[in-house]
C-alpha cells in the first residue's frame, strides 16, 4: 500500500516502519520513499539520517509513530527516489541570485550534488535559471552560468543531463555567446525540489546562477 500523507504538510518527514534505513517525504498528500546513506538509519526525533546508536528505540506500546496507509481503494504507488534526493549539500547563498551584482567569486571546485534554497524566504527552493541573466557580472560572478534551451523534467525521480552556458560579450558589440559550456545532471525530487550535480566551472570567475 502507498503512504497517505494527507494529514501532514508538504515536506514532512516520516519514519518507515518497515525499514529503518529509509524514510518518507510528504508532497501533495503522497509519501515518497527516500533512502539514508549507507550504514545510517532514520532518526525521527532529529529528522536526519543518523548512526544507529543515536536513534532512540521505539516504544512498542506507543502508536504515535505508526505510519498511516491508504485504504485499498485509494492505494497509490510509492516512488523510490534516487539517493541524491536525500544525500546532497544544501546551498543557501543569496549572492548566487540572478539579480545580485556586488561581490565576485567562482565555482572552481566540484560541488557534487547540491540543492539551492532561499534562506530569506522560508527555505524556498531555487533553481539554475533557464533565462539568460540580464547582465554579466551578476550572480556573484563575472560570468554567470545558466541553462540555455532547457526545460526542467516533470517526472518525479527523473535525472536528466543539461548544459550550462557561460556567455561572454563579443568584442565591439553587445551580442553574447556561450564561450564555455559544461554538462551537469539534474534530478526532480518533488514539487519545486531539484538537485544538481555540478562539476567545477571551466575557469574563474564563472559561477552557477540561481533564481
Amino acid at each position: 500500500m502507498g503512504l497517505n500523507c494527507e494529514l501532514y504538510p508538504n515536506g514532512a518527514l516520516l519514519a518507515n516502519s518497515d525499514d529503518p534505513h529509509s524514510f518518507y517525504q510528504c508532497s501533495n498528500g503522497i509519501g515518497y520513499l527516500l533512502q539514508c546513506p549507507a550504514n545510517l538509519v532514520w532518526n525521527q526525533q532529529k529528522q536526519v539520517c543518523d548512526f544507529g546508536d543515536n536513534v532512540p528505540k521505539p516504544d512498542k506500546e506507543s502508536t504515535s509513530t505508526i505510519v498511516p496507509t491508504v485504504p485499498e481503494e485509494l492505494t497509490t504507488t510509492n516512488i523510490v527516489l534516487p539517493l541524491q534526493c536525500s544525500n546532497h549539500t544544501v546551498i543557501d547563498d543569496p549572492t548566487r541570485h540572478i539579480l545580485y551584482n556586488a561581490t565576485r567569486s567562482c565555482d572552481d571546485e566540484n560541488l557534487g550534488w547540491v540543492r539551492f534554497i532561499d534562506g530569506t524566504n522560508n527555505g524556498r527552493s531555487m533553481i539554475i535559471p533557464t533565462v539568460q541573466p540580464p547582465y554579466l557580472e551578476h550572480c556573484g560572478a563575472v560570468v554567470p552560468g545558466w541553462l540555455k534551451n532547457f526545460t526542467y523534467p516533470t517526472t518525479l525521480g527523473t535525472t536528466v543531463q543539461a548544459s550550462v552556458c557561460f556567455d561572454f560579450v563579443i568584442t565591439g558589440s553587445t551580442a553574447r555567446f556561450c564561450m564555455y559550456t559544461i554538462d551537469i545532471q539534474i534530478t526532480n525530487c518533488g514539487q519545486d525540489f531539484f538537485v544538481f550535480n555540478l562539476p567545477a566551472a571551466p575557469r574563474c570567475n564563472l559561477r552557477y546562477c540561481t533564481i
